[in-house]
C-alpha cells in the first residue's frame, strides 16, 4: 500500500524502521501497563480498536508524512498486541496444562495460508487491494479479541514495578539478550536469501518450497516438542539454538546446491522456534504471573524491534559488499547468542 502511494525506496525503509523503533520504545511500557492494571483483555480490546479504527485513516493519506503520522499512531497500537496475546496464552497454558507449542502453531499456520492466500489473491488485481484485505483480518482479530479469556493479576503497591524489576534481574536479562541475538541472526536470510538464491540459479518455486519448509519446520517442533522443551529447560535450549545457528548460516555461506539449503531449512526449527519456545519456557517457569506479559514485551522490543532494527540494517550493508559470505557474520552473532546461553547456564547453576 505504501509502495502505491509511490514512496521511494529510501522512504519505505523510514516507515519500517519508524515501526521498529516504535516497538522498542512503547511494548515494555503497555505490557507493563497491563500487568500493573491486572486485566490484560481489557488492554488488548481497546488497542485493537485503536488499531482498527487508526489503519482505517490509510484510506485517506496522499504524502510521505501523512502516512508517517498514521504509521506511528497505529504502530503504537497494534505493536503490543501479540505480547499481550502471548502472554494471555502463556497464563492460560499454565493454569490448565494446556501445550503451549501446539497453541503458537496456529500463529506459524497462519503465516502459510497467509503468504499462499496473499499470492493467489493478489494475481490479477491491483496492489490496492492489500488494504482492504489487511483491515478485513484486523476487523476480525478485534471479534476474536471478544472470546480472550479475563485473568485478574495485580502487582501490590510496595513491589517494584514490573519492568524494572525485570530490568534489574541479570539471569532475566542474559536470557533476553542471548534470544535477541540468535532472533538478529536471521535478518540476512528474511531479507536477502530470496534474492541470492535466485542469483545462484534457483526458480522462484523452489525458493517458495523452501521457506514453506522452514515454517513447516517450526510447526512441527511447536506440535510435538513439549517433552524436550520441558526435558532441556531454557538454558539448554538457546544453547542448541545458537550452535543450530553457526551451522546454519555456515552452511549457507558456503553452499548453494538444493541438497544443503534442504537440511539448512530444517534449522529454523531450531534457530527461530527453540529460541521462542526456551524464552516462553524461561517466563512460565522462572516470572511471576504479574509480571509475564512486561516480560514478553520486553522480548519483543529487543528481538524484533532494537535486534532486529540493527541486524536488518547491517543486514543490507552486509549482503551489498559481501553477498553470500555475509551468512557467515549472522553465524557469528548466533554464536555471540551461544555464549550468552552459555552464561545462563553458568549464572543458573551458580544461584
Amino acid at each position: 500500500m505504501v509502495e502505491s502511494q509511490r514512496a521511494n525506496a529510501e522512504e519505505i525503509g523510514t516507515l519500517l524502521a519508524v515501526g521498529l523503533v516504535l516497538k522498542a520504545l512503547i511494548v515494555p511500557l503497555i505490557t507493563q501497563y497491563a500487568d500493573k492494571r491486572g486485566d490484560r483483555k481489557s488492554v488488548v480490546l481497546v488497542l485493537l480498536l485503536a488499531g482498527l479504527s487508526i489503519f482505517s485513516l490509510f484510506q485517506f493519506t496522499d504524502a510521505f508524512w501523512t502516512i508517517v503520522v498514521v504509521l506511528l499512531l497505529y504502530s503504537s497500537a497494534w505493536s503490543s498486541v501479540m505480547p499481550l496475546g502471548e502472554g494471555l496464552a502463556l497464563v492460560e497454558a499454565k493454569k490448565h496444562g494446556l501445550d503451549y507449542g501446539r497453541i503458537r502453531l496456529w500463529g506459524s499456520a497462519s503465516f502459510i495460508l497467509g503468504s499462499v492466500g496473499g499470492g493467489w489473491l493478489l494475481t490479477g488485481r491491483s496492489e490496492d487491494i492489500i488494504y482492504w484485505v489487511v483491515l478485513g483480518c484486523i476487523g476480525s482479530t478485534v471479534l476474536m479479541g471478544l472470546f480472550l479469556p479475563r485473568e485478574q493479576t495485580k502487582t501490590k503497591q510496595k513491589e517494584k514495578s514490573p519492568l524494572r524489576e525485570l530490568l534489574t534481574d541479570p539471569p532475566f536479562m542474559i536470557c533476553v539478550t542471548a534470544a535477541t541475538l540468535i532472533q538478529a541472526s536471521h535478518m540476512v536470510y528474511y531479507a536477502f536469501s530470496t534474492l541470492y538464491w535466485r542469483e545462484v540459479g534457483h526458480s522462484e518455486a523452489v525458493i517458495g518450497l523452501l521457506w514453506g519448509e522452514g515454517v513447516m519446520a517450526e510447526i512441527i517442533l511447536f506440535a510435538f516438542g513439549a517433552a524436550f522443551v520441558r526435558r532441556m529447560g531454557p538454558a539448554r535450549l538457546l544453547m542448541i539454538a545458537g550452535i543450530a545457528g553457526l551451522a546454519r548460516w555456515s552452511l549457507l555461506a558456503s553452499f548453494t546446491s538444493l541438497e544443503v539449503l534442504i537440511v539448512a531449512q530444517l534449522l529454523h526449527a531450531f534457530t527461530f522456534g527453540i529460541t521462542h519456545l526456551a524464552f516462553i519456557d524461561y517466563v512460565m517457569h522462572r516470572i511471576p504471573e504479574r509480571s509475564s506479559a512486561t516480560a514478553i514485551g520486553v522480548y519483543t522490543a529487543t528481538a524484533f524491534g532494537i535486534g532486529s532494527g540493527v541486524s536488518m540494517f547491517a543486514a543490507g550493508y552486509l549482503f551489498e559488499n559481501l553477498g553470500g559470505n555475509a551468512f557467515w557474520v549472522m553465524a557469528a552473532v548466533s554464536g555471540m547468542g551461544l555464549l550468552s546461553a552459555l552464561a545462563l547456564k553458568i549464572i543458573n547453576k551458580s544461584n
